[in-house]
């Protein structure tokens, strides 16, 4: 099935031409290699010519660019029914060729598809017009907006998702090739999985057929006024038969169960997020003031939509089972507020067995020794005890709009729109997409993640090289990390070792097994999936599969087996880093190290791997932030009242710092305040942590290639990229209000104004806007 890409490809310009550039042949240059020894530091200078010297004539890297700008034209319009270039690119084009001819030949220049890709995004991106030392967001992202249309299905548009399209368009790709005798098992269940969810007019057909066989799978009645849950029909629990149905199929509809093992036992404690509410409690409680009451008449509105396409006819019946869901939304929104969430929080026996009631038909009765223990942000026992007592029905009801809500994107065009709808409006609910290829790739990234990512890499999108390229960069970050510690005058004695040691100790996990490269290793672990001629069936029969192989693994795993090593739950495609404070390691897949977000640094000069390494930068800071500071490189936790009272007298300065300075910080409540510091925390780390690194690079290699086109030097240059990754274009009907949420805008500009260096780089002035005489950071 052909799909129209011309919608898409108008929508994402930059995409398109970082696409053409990222699938050409690469190259594969040394990289510096630094060593740690314990914990005395020596930075090792490469013996290995600079990357990126390429004695190429500048005349041969004008005509590479003119060549690589001519192919991407001829793609746009032959390829991709690209029929007509806006404006703005074609002024774009002008001013870069001028630019392009008014460069000085005597530099040498960097040529790689890599470099011209990322000098050419950067020229797209900036606006020179604007002073950096007053808006360096603007200076940097300002070309951002006038470039880039927000897609149907998406609140805003970001390099986050421009990168998670690139992603998907190579799974296309994958998906698309027609099956043969080489490929794995694995593979070819994927291709049916993709081609199922494809083909529309099998899904149409369908819909009604795939929500009776559903309802009948999990022995749901929907007779238009209510829902029971028959094993249990219209007794107080039933509620919680059917929640506990659901787990089984991934569909989380109250809780969120994380289960952890260790070395005596496959599972020891059940560690349980909540799901709900669906908007911050205030909305509920403040439902008259305007934005408010906006947002709870869009959301009624998509219930009612919803309900209109399911069995549901009568109007009557349909608010009444508006009203329920909306009545249990605000009575829980309201005990949230009315209780207050301890360190430590405590849940009541009662509720505690509730719980574990949740899990017991797949755990078994071995699920009374396991811990149970809340990481919700809001007090889990007020929420149960609230559905506990809430009338059997209405709960019944809500827990059957939680799950129908997850289910909608799977069913037939109706619904799709509905949802493609809904999405728009909303902000802060995730994306969707409008073209079909993109909406299964997506699906395809998600659930099959490891299986994905195993058949890009033997199919070439993913270079082999990055996973260990990512590793050595990690530890280029971690030596900059010690570098940087060990220049802070403060920090001696204990403090000094504990920060170091908590770097050494530090690890980071790309989701990607060692065996992974092992032809059809993951033959084993599908072999048990079976797919249905029903798309619906197809995608909870793959969750399902998913639960019991986990389990599965859990309790029965063994050295010997080596599929049994593999975790479904990894993904290497997942766009979405974090920090793990207890493990001390950072996640991050290689699906974020794609164009536009991060370049391959193999084919760049070392100059520009400073600015790509940032991505690493940022998460290893969150080490330190207002909940990393409370633990030690073990994991353990490290309660402040034991702090030497240096360290205590700088951490209570750097945060107060931080909330004088940003106005937001101010008007926050105590949760939002420290999420959000954690993240401003974590920015200035990005730019923080390797400009040093990158400033002593720079003595030993004076003439690395420059990037064509762009008059600027490598420092500023190395604050642009790191900043262009925060570029955001919003609906304007979703632009965020920067009085109550963090913009990036407002991160950009706190980051780089609390960065010892930015101030000179740029020759701000002293005190000016974005060079503080007082910076916010602990060095």
């Amino acid at each position: 099935m052909v799909e129209d890409l011309d919608a898409f490809e108008q929508k994402s310009f930059s995409f398109s031409l970082s696409r053409l550039q990222f699938l050409t042949e690469s190259n594969n240059p040394g990289m510096e290699v630094f060593e740690i020894r314990n914990r005395s530091l020596q930075r090792q200078p490469s013996t290995s010519p600079a990357p990126g010297d390429s004695k190429v004539p500048y005349i041969i890297a004008l005509v590479a660019i003119i060549l690589v700008t001519s192919i991407t034209l001829i793609v746009f319009h032959s390829v991709l029914g690209y029929e007509r270039l806006t404006e703005r690119t074609l002024a774009l084009q002008r001013s870069n060729a001028e630019k392009f001819r008014n460069y000085d030949c005597d530099k040498k220049l960097c040529n790689s598809k890599e470099c011209v890709s990322i000098a050419s995004r950067i020229l797209q991106l900036m606006n020179p017009d604007i002073d950096p030392c007053i808006d360096f967001y603007e200076y940097s992202c300002g070309g951002y907006a006038k470039s880039i249309d927000v897609p149907y299905g998406h609140s805003a548009y970001t390099p986050d998702v421009e990168t998670h399209l690139n992603v998907l368009f190579d799974i296309r790709k994958v998906m698309e090739i027609p099956p043969n005798n080489n490929e794995s098992q694995a593979t070819r269940k994927m291709k049916e999985f993709y081609h199922s969810c494809i083909n529309s007019e099998q899904r149409n057909t369908q819909q009604k057929l795939s929500l009776d066989s559903w309802f009948s799978e999990i022995e749901l009645t929907l007779d238009g006024f209510h829902s029971e849950y028959e094993m249990e029909s219209a007794t107080q629990r039933s509620w919680e038969a059917l929640v506990s149905r659901l787990e089984e199929y991934r569909i989380h509809t109250i809780v969120k169960p994380h289960f952890k093992s260790s070395r005596s036992s496959p599972i020891e404690k059940i560690e349980i997020d909540c799901t709900i509410p669906f908007f911050d409690p205030k909305v509920y409680l403040n439902a008259t003031a305007d934005d408010n009451s906006y947002l709870l008449s869009l959301y009624k509105n998509y219930i009612k939509d919803s309900l209109k396409l399911l069995p549901m006819k009568d109007a009557t019946k349909r608010e009444k089972f508006l009203e329920d869901v909306i009545q249990i939304e605000t009575d829980i929104a309201t005990a949230i507020t009315n209780s207050e969430v301890s360190p430590n929080p405590v849940i009541t026996s009662e509720n505690t067995l509730l719980l574990k009631d949740l899990w017991r038909t797949m755990i078994g009765d071995a699920i009374q020794e396991i811990e149970v223990q809340s990481l919700c942000k809001y007090d889990l026992d007020s929420i149960l005890t609230t559905l506990r007592n809430a009338d059997p029905e209405k709960a019944t009801n809500y827990v059957t709009w939680r799950m129908l809500s997850q289910i909608i994107p799977y069913l037939g065009s109706d619904y799709r729109k509905l949802y493609l709808r809904h999405m728009s409006e909303l902000p802060g609910r995730g994306n969707a997409f409008e073209l079909k290829w993109q909406e299964c790739s997506d699906l395809i990234r998600e659930e099959f993640g490891l299986a994905a990512f195993k058949t890009l890499l033997d199919s070439g999108f993913i270079d082999v090289r990055l996973i260990q390229e990512t590793k050595d960069a990690f530890l280029e970050v971690k030596k900059n990390f010690l570098l940087t510690f060990q220049s802070i005058e403060w920090a001696r004695g204990i403090i000094k070792k504990l920060f170091l040691e908590k770097i050494q100790k530090m690890k980071i996990n790309l989701s990607v097994p060692d065996t992974i490269t092992q032809p059809n290793i993951l033959d084993d672990v599908f072999r048990e999936l079976e797919l249905e001629d029903n798309f619906l069936l197809s995608v909870m029969n793959l969750k399902k599969f998913k639960t019991r192989y986990y389990l599965t693994r859990l309790w029965y795993g063994n050295a010997e087996n080596v599929a049994s090593k593999i975790s479904l739950e990894d993904n290497p495609l997942s766009g979405t880093p974090r920090y793990d404070y207890v493990k001390n390691t950072v996640h991050i897949g290689i699906g974020l190290l794609y164009p536009p977000m991060f370049f391959y640094p193999g084919n760049i000069p070392k100059y520009l791997q400073f600015g790509e390494y940032s991505l690493l930068a940022r998460e290893m800071t969150h080490a330190f932030d207002t909940t990393g500071s409370f633990y030690d490189g073990r994991g353990r936790k490290w309660e402040k009242i034991l702090w030497p009272q240096i360290l205590e007298e700088k951490y209570d300065f750097y945060v107060e710092c931080l909330q004088n300075q940003t106005e937001i910080l101010k008007n926050s409540s105590e949760d939002d305040s420290n999420e959000f510091l954690n993240i401003i925390i974590a920015d200035i780390g990005s730019f923080l942590v390797l400009y040093d690194g990158l400033v002593d690079h720079l003595e030993t290699w004076k003439n690395e290639n420059s990037l064509p086109g762009l008059e600027i030097s490598k420092e500023k240059l190395y604050y642009v990229r790191i900043a262009q990754r925060y570029c955001e274009q919003r609906k304007s009907s979703q632009a965020l209000n920067e009085e109550s949420h963090l913009s990036s805008r407002i991160r950009v500009n706190a980051a780089v104004s609390n960065t010892k260096d930015f101030g000179d780089v740029y020759g701000c002035p002293p005190k000016s806007i974005l060079n503080p005489e007082i910076k916010c950071n602990l060095i």
